[in-house]
C-alpha cells in the first residue's frame, strides 16, 4: 500500500516540479495532485528536498542507462554499420526520456543545488562520453572534435525533447529526430 502511495506522490511531484520548478511547486499542490494528505508527503519523504531527490532518481532510473546505450552503439544487440548503430542508440536514448522527465532533469541541472546538478548531468555526460569515444575510434574523429560533436547532438536533442510540446502535433517527432541524426552524421564526414 505504501509503495502505491509513494508512486502516486512521486508521479504528481515529478509533473509539478517539471512544470513549475522546485520553488514553484508546493507540497500542498503535490498532495492535492496525488490525492494524499500533505503530512503523508512528510511522513514518507521527510522533506520537499528529499521528495525532489526521489523524483530525480526515478526519472534517471527510467531513462536509458549509459551501459544500455553502449551495448546498442557497439552492436551487441544487433550488428550493423556504424552510422546505423549511432542512429539506433541515440534514438533509443531519446525515446527513453519523456518531455516531463527532460524538463525535470533541466530544472535539476540549472538549480543551485550542486548534488542535483551533478545527478542530472552525470547520465548525459556518460552518454556523450560513450558516443565521443566511438566517434574517435570508428570514424577517426579527433578527441576534442568528437566530444564537441557528441555534446552538440545529445544536448540539441535533449532541448528538442523539452520544447517538443510547443510544436504543432502534425510535426513528426521521429522524422525530426532521424533527420537531425542524419544531418549530424553527414556533418562529421569531412572531419
Amino acid at each position: 500500500m505504501a509503495s502505491k502511495i509513494v508512486e502516486k506522490i512521486v508521479d504528481a511531484a515529478t509533473a509539478l516540479f517539471a512544470r513549475q520548478g522546485y520553488f514553484g511547486a508546493s507540497t500542498r499542490e503535490i498532495a492535492a495532485e496525488a490525492d494524499v494528505t500533505e503530512p503523508s508527503i512528510y511522513r514518507l519523504f521527510l522533506s520537499k528536498e528529499k521528495l525532489f531527490n526521489a523524483c530525480l532518481a526515478d526519472v534517471i532510473a527510467r531513462s536509458l542507462a549509459p551501459a544500455q546505450f553502449q551495448a546498442v552503439l557497439s552492436g551487441e544487440e544487433e550488428s550493423a554499420e556504424f552510422s546505423v548503430l549511432v542512429a539506433r542508440a541515440v534514438r533509443r536514448w531519446y525515446s527513453s526520456l519523456s518531455a516531463q522527465s527532460a524538463r525535470l532533469l533541466m530544472q535539476a541541472a540549472l538549480s543551485d543545488n550542486k548534488a542535483w546538478s551533478k545527478m542530472a548531468f552525470d547520465p548525459l555526460d556518460k552518454i556523450i562520453g560513450i558516443l565521443a569515444r566511438r566517434l574517435e575510434k570508428d570514424m577517426r574523429v579527433p578527441r576534442s572534435a568528437a566530444t564537441v560533436a557528441s555534446r552538440t547532438l545529445i544536448l540539441a536533442l535533449f532541448q528538442f525533447k523539452i520544447a517538443r510540446h510547443l510544436l504543432s502535433p502534425s510535426d513528426g517527432e521521429r522524422e525530426a529526430v532521424d533527420q537531425t541524426i542524419e544531418q549530424w552524421l553527414d556533418g562529421l564526414s569531412p572531419i
